[in-house]
Parts: structure tokens; C-alpha cells; sequence
């Protein structure tokens, strides 16, 4: 049976703690409060053009 983690936020740091929980084989469930991952990561279009930002 696998082990299961669970990561709260799916901020860079959420995702690659996830990442690597399951490579080692884990089951991961992560949970995030917005409607979006990538916590302060974002990006927006403009015309034709993608801006990313962040902190």
C-alpha cells in the first residue's frame, strides 16, 4: 500500500514538495484555498502578449 501525504498550498514550494513526494512513491492530495495554483506565481494576457509575474 502506498504511504499518503497530503501538501497544503499549491504555491511553487507546494508543487515541487509534491513533485518529489510522488516520485518517492507517494500518494499526494494537495489542497489549495484559491480557485488557482501557483500562489503568488500568475500571469495575464494582453492582446496578443502573456506577462508573468510574481514576487
Amino acid at each position: 500500500m502506498k504511504k499518503k501525504a497530503i501538501v497544503i498550498g499549491s504555491g511553487i514550494a507546494g508543487i515541487a514538495t509534491s513533485i518529489r513526494l510522488a516520485c518517492q512513491g507517494f500518494a499526494v492530495s494537495v489542497f489549495e484555498k484559491n480557485e488557482y495554483a501557483g500562489g503568488k506565481l500568475s500571469a495575464f494576457s494582453l492582446g496578443d502578449y502573456r506577462f508573468d509575474f510574481g514576487p
